[in-house]
């Protein structure tokens, strides 16, 4: 083999090897936005549920409830979730 030949196959293993790193990159990344996805599909549903119970209130001051409301609810939802610190001696 000559010198042509395995720098060619030396640059083709590293393409190789980086194209095995975007794919597991990218499937983390899909992993995450999938549940992304399940936690706004659950907000919908919250929020569909809650807009079939209405309030004897008046109008305006129910749709500020639920602005209000909304605004609580998404934002304890899409939230970073934090992992709590564990500590060892």
């Amino acid at each position: 083999m000559n010198l042509s030949s395995a720098q060619t196959l030396d640059a083709v293993s590293v393409l190789l090897i980086s194209l095995q790193r975007i794919c597991r990159n990218l499937s983390h990344l899909l992993n995450s936005l999938d549940a992304d996805v399940d936690s706004f599909e659950h907000l919908l549903t919250q929020l569909t549920t809650s807009m079939h119970e209405s309030p004897s209130t008046s109008s305006l001051e129910y749709e500020q409830e639920m602005e209000d409301y909304y605004e609580k609810l998404c934002d304890e939802q899409l939230e970073p979730k934090v992992a709590p610190r564990v500590t060892t001696l």
